[in-house]
């Protein structure tokens, strides 16, 4: 279902057509497509940086909320679609969630792209279940290739509690995954 479309002439031959696919409902991601056009007789390498913000009732932008670099090349007088949304980022917590006893937060990130990702990182956050800030250097991850981190911690204060887990890389930045888990008082 085609929403929306916005086109932008980049450089001389090359073209891009941004393609809304699904309507916009708040909270919740839509689908939007890059569609590149090289209209002309020679190939393109294109680095494009991309990104998404809040706009507020006034027309004034706010934050910034994605952001992706997207590096191509594309042939004469021929078109491109690069899907346009974060990669799918899980957490799971496993353990019995009682206050000081030990716990297993499981996060996975599978990179979709079909080009390796560099400096990849991994933050994980959770006030009265963490210490401190867990930052993991993940590195280089390669094309459509999956990481799967198992990180221990053992949870300070009962109630409910929100752990999140961020990721960073070059090529994508400020994706997150939250969950909500209940620590309970020990026996």
């Amino acid at each position: 279902m085609l929403e929306h479309s916005d086109s932008y002439q980049i450089t001389k031959g090359v073209q891009l057509n941004f393609v809304q696919e699904t309507h916009a409902v708040s909270g919740k991601e839509i689908a939007v497509t890059l569609v590149i056009f090289n209209n002309s007789e020679t190939p393109k390498s294109l680095t494009l940086n991309l990104n998404a913000q809040v706009m507020l009732y006034t027309g004034r932008p706010a934050c910034q909320i994605w952001s992706r670099r997207v590096t191509t090349k594309i042939g004469p007088n021929t078109e491109k679609n690069v899907v346009v949304s974060s990669p799918e980022l899980l957490l799971q917590v496993s353990g019995d969630p009682v206050q000081y006893q030990p716990m297993m937060a499981e996060v996975t990130f599978f990179n979709p792209l079909l080009e390796p990702l560099t400096d990849c990182t991994m933050s994980l956050t959770g006030s009265g279940l963490l210490f401190k800030t867990i930052d993991t250097c993940v590195g280089t991850l390669g094309p459509q290739l999956r990481v799967r981190l198992q990180i221990p911690f053992t949870p300070t204060k009962t109630g409910s509690r929100m752990l999140t887990v961020g990721f960073n890389s070059d090529q994508f930045c400020d994706i997150k995954a939250y969950t909500s888990v209940t620590i309970n008082p020990p026996k």
